[in-house]
């Protein structure tokens, strides 16, 4: 029985570990998606933030490249360079007219690389992930058409980094590894004591089986538990059984003695004849010998009667 509270116990804990892992991965999963939208808009709004700032600056100043060189009018670039993301502003011809402060920390493969994303762009927003040398890694980026702001400006792109958004759910993982064993152990001690307390009854009914141990204590019958439940009509098998065994060995019982009265009768008589033969003295002695040997088989047939 002990083997059966084992097995329950262990699967009850397999079971809860599966979906304790399940759901950890689906949280994370959705975290992490969670975190990536929320990332996604918060560059669009920014992005909308800086075309409208272009654009607007266009309607007003009329101009916003700068005639000498290829770069965007100084009071212009002044307001771009303050944003806190990585952020390029190409002209129709994919060069380079302004960055931000952050940006100009990029090297020159890295800077190439986060551009390029603006070469393929074509009349709508674009989005996606480029993985850069440097120390951020991973970035997130939004590339915006810009076709208002004048003839000068072609395009804008906002990126950030994806570890401040990784952290969140990767923290979340930690947490969740660290706080899983405690989880499986309390949840193999609570399948333990769940496993114990559903076989408890059956070892009830073991203990109650095991005083029924010959035809005299066929009378007995186990307690029927009150659950309604599958122990509860074991037991009602069982006492059905039992039932029968007593029915059946009470027949036996009573055939028994019946046979063994009819027997005893008819070996009294026999017994009683080769007695008066033993004892007669014209019995010769041939007679004598085979009438003591059949008295000795008449003996022990009395006995087997007896026993019976």
């Amino acid at each position: 029985m002990s083997t059966i509270r084992r097995r329950l116990a262990f699967w009850y804990t397999v079971a809860l570990g599966i979906t304790v892992i399940a759901f950890g991965a689906a949280l994370y999963l959705e975290r992490r998606q969670s975190s990536l939208q929320e990332l996604d808009r918060r560059l669009a709004l920014e992005s909308d933030l800086a075309k409208r700032w272009l654009v607007e600056s266009y309607h007003v100043l009329g101009r916003l490249v700068s005639p000498v060189g290829v770069s965007l009018d100084p009071g212009i670039s002044a307001y771009l360079e303050a944003f806190r993301d990585y952020l390029i502003v190409a002209d129709t011809a994919h060069n380079l007219v302004a960055l931000s402060g952050v940006t100009r920390t990029l090297s020159a493969s890295d800077l190439e690389s986060l551009s390029a994303a603006l070469r393929s762009l074509t009349d709508r927003r674009q989005s996606g992930t480029v993985d850069l040398s440097g120390p951020g890694g991973a970035v997130r980026y939004i590339a915006t058409p810009v076709d208002s702001a004048g003839p000068g400006i072609g395009a804008l792109l906002v990126a950030t980094p994806t570890q401040d958004v990784v952290y969140g759910p990767s923290a979340l993982l930690q947490s969740m590894l660290l706080i899983a064993p405690i989880v499986l152990l309390c949840s193999a001690a609570l399948g333990w004591w769940l496993a114990g307390t559903s076989v408890q009854p059956l070892l009830g009914i073991m203990d109650e089986l095991e005083a029924i141990t010959d035809g005299r204590s066929l009378h007995r019958r186990l307690a029927v538990p009150l659950s309604g439940d599958e122990i509860s009509r074991l037991v009602v098998k069982l006492n059905g059984m039992l039932a029968r065994l007593e029915q059946s060995f009470s027949g036996l019982r009573r055939f028994t003695a019946d046979a063994s009265h009819e027997l005893k009768t008819p070996l009294m008589v026999l017994r009683a004849g080769v007695e008066r033969g033993l004892t007669h003295p014209n019995t010769p002695q041939e007679v004598l010998q085979a009438l003591d040997e059949t008295l000795g088989e008449i003996n022990q047939m009395t006995e087997m009667v007896d026993n019976l």
